[in-house]
Formats: C-alpha cells, structure tokens, sequence
C-alpha cells in the first residue's frame, strides 16, 4: 500500500462544500485516515477544487479542509468515488480532524452497516 496512513473502512454520509460550486454536494465517506478519504457521490465532481467535508457527530457538526486530487468512476453501481487529500491543516483544523476520525472509528466498530451513526445522532 501507498499511502502514509491506514485508512479506516466506514459508510457513513458526508456534506461536501466546493471551491465554486454553490449547491453541496452529498455523499457516503468510504474510508477514511489522516492524510485523505474517499467519498462516494452519484456525480462527478471537479478534479483540483479545494473542499469542505462536514460530518454530523451529537455535538454538531465538524469540517475538515481538503482538495480533490480525482472524481473517478468506482466499480460501485451508479456512483463516483472522489479522492480527496486533507489539507496541512492549522492546529485547530488537526483538532477537527482527530475528532472527525475518532467519530468514524468509533462508529464503524459498533456497525459495519451504517446504523449505529444514525443511532449516535439521535442519543
């Protein structure tokens, strides 16, 4: 593997805010680690934009900054899986980022099926 980071295998939805595009985008976050995601969106997105990704946890909400590195197709039906690298963030923003990842892991040992978010949201 490539990557600096293990990557966390979750399914769990995300708000994406893009650099010039007024409406957000909506998705599912498939894997997650330190340095990126995937998320998976029903379009197409553009490829160099610089990102918002907000993730709904029972305090509010957290954003994380990235950029797209790519909107490549995936194999999964219907979908696009964007490959996004997070920003080198402030020290407040790395905050964000550990809470954000902690979330997910969190969530995604409880559940492999997305169910124990929803739960999370509403306790």
């Amino acid at each position: 593997d490539r990557r600096r980071y293990h990557r966390i295998k979750c399914y769990v939805a995300v708000e994406i805010h893009i650099e010039g595009v007024e409406e957000p985008v909506w998705g599912n976050l498939a894997n997650v680690g330190r340095g990126g995601c995937l998320v998976e969106t029903s379009g197409a997105v553009p490829a160099g934009k610089a990102l918002e990704i907000g993730l709904w946890v029972a305090s509010g909400k957290i954003w994380v900054k990235g950029v797209i590195i790519s909107g490549v197709a995936t194999h999964s039906a219907a979908s696009f899986g964007v490959r996004v690298k997070f920003s080198e963030a402030q020290l407040s923003e790395k905050e964000h980022l550990r809470e954000f990842l902690k979330f997910v892991d969190t969530t995604t040992r409880k559940s492999q099926s997305g169910k124990a978010y929803v739960a999370q949201l509403k306790g």
